[in-house]
């Protein structure tokens, strides 16, 4: 099955099982369905990431800390990688600029130095704190209840996915085992604090999932701001009740997706003023035609969900570098991958590749480069307001390309 019927099955999944719980899990669910061979993660290290979670708490405390103001918006920050930060600090600087900041949630390796200018912030950690409440054996048993849901289900609907399911028991453990202690921490936190609105740049994982469901259930706005290209099925629908798109390109793509043009709002692209408004007065520079540079932004940890790209992508990889002699390339890996798809293709250590160091900025790396490519990371955009030319490799040409 393609990924978009793999999507379409797990939708008619989580309505049948009306269970938020197991609507937390649909993109994990999405991208063990289609990697493609299947490969089962291992479920021990699940499990004792199941048990760190409360194990590393025990300092936090098991009360909700005082707000000293109601009625503000929540912000989530639910990760640490540069499509969410950017794209929120704008807005939750905006808000404080307004006195309008309430609670900031810090998600995991989301560091307080980052929100260091805002007050009332509380952090992943403190959230499995307070969901020490509810016991760990007490969530480990909702959880094991909604794995055989889960199971009960896919078997009538698509038992060969049920067996990867049940193989791969320990990842959907942890999912279900994080929506289930989440779910507590959250309906008690809205009841306390009662946020006028909650804003997030993500609904698709159990952890932000379960803040949208709660908030919905207590009659609270919410909205999610879009924080990265539609290049999957996974962008409609949602389970935020708004989706602050970044322009009416966007808005169209998803009401070709059957989204409901109430649900649709256009804010603009945060993260996009501040590159705007440093770049756009910028010299354009002059390629460098004797030895040119191509900054790569690569995404090659999608490479197990989407292997039909990847494999095209490693063919020509291999073959344009040898074609093109004078070209100097430098890969810009994603915060989630590490360099073992580059290392497979034999390229570590070849004198035309370079995987640039974690450390250099994105400016940095886009400033030394005489021309950018991508295959669909929003990257290139920034790449774009710096006024440097941007290749997009459309390498399927049988799968929608949103990127356009």
């Amino acid at each position: 099955m393609t990924r978009a019927e793999n999507w379409s099955l797990i939708q008619r999944l989580c309505e049948q099982a009306e269970d938020d719980a197991i609507t937390s899990t649909r993109v994990a669910l999405l991208n063990d369905f289609s990697k493609d061979p299947f490969h089962p993660d291992n479920n021990a290290k699940h499990l004792l990431s199941c048990c760190k979670k409360f194990l590393f708490t025990g300092k936090t405390s098991a009360r909700l800390p005082a707000l000293p103001k109601r009625d503000r918006p929540l912000i989530l920050f639910p990760y640490a990688t540069g499509s969410n930060l950017l794209n929120l600090l704008p807005v939750a600087r905006e808000a404080k600029k307004r006195g309008l900041v309430g609670l900031i949630v810090a998600g995991d390796g989301v560091e307080p130095e980052l929100l260091a200018e805002f007050d009332n912030i509380i952090t992943e950690q403190e959230l499995w704190g307070l969901a020490r409440r509810q016991g760990v054996v007490q969530i480990f048993w909702t959880a094991h209840q909604k794995f055989k849901k889960l199971l009960g289900l896919l078997e009538t609907m698509a038992p060969d996915y049920a067996h990867r399911v049940r193989q791969n028991y320990g990842l959907f453990y942890r999912h279900l085992f994080v929506a289930e202690a989440m779910r507590g921490v959250f309906q008690d936190l809205l009841a306390e604090w009662r946020p006028s609105c909650i804003i997030s740049t993500s609904d698709y994982w159990p952890l932000e999932c379960q803040l949208f469901c709660r908030a919905q259930l207590a009659g609270i706005p919410n909205a999610m701001i879009q924080h990265g290209e539609f290049t999957d099925v996974t962008a409609w629908p949602t389970q935020a009740e708004t989706f602050l798109v970044w322009g009416s390109v966007f808005q169209e793509k998803l009401l070709q997706r059957g989204a409901p043009a109430k649900r649709l709002r256009i804010c603009g692209m945060p993260s996009a003023d501040a590159h705007f408004n440093r770049f756009q007065n910028i010299q354009v520079k002059a390629i460098n035609t004797s030895a040119p540079v191509c900054l790569f932004f690569s995404s090659a940890h999608d490479r197990f969900e989407d292997p039909a790209t990847y494999a095209v992508f490693a063919r020509f990889f291999k073959e344009v570098i040898p074609l093109l002699p004078r070209v100097q390339w430098r890969i810009r890996l994603h915060p989630a991958e590490d360099d073992s798809f580059y290392r497979e293709l034999g390229l570590i250590g070849h004198p035309q590749v370079q995987i640039q160091p974690r450390n250099i900025s994105l400016e940095d790396d886009v400033a030394e480069a005489d021309v950018v490519c991508t295959i669909r990371s929003t990257a290139g955009l920034q790449a774009m307001m710096m006024r440097r030319p941007l290749i997009i490799l459309d390498l399927t040409p049988g799968d929608e390309c949103s990127v356009w």
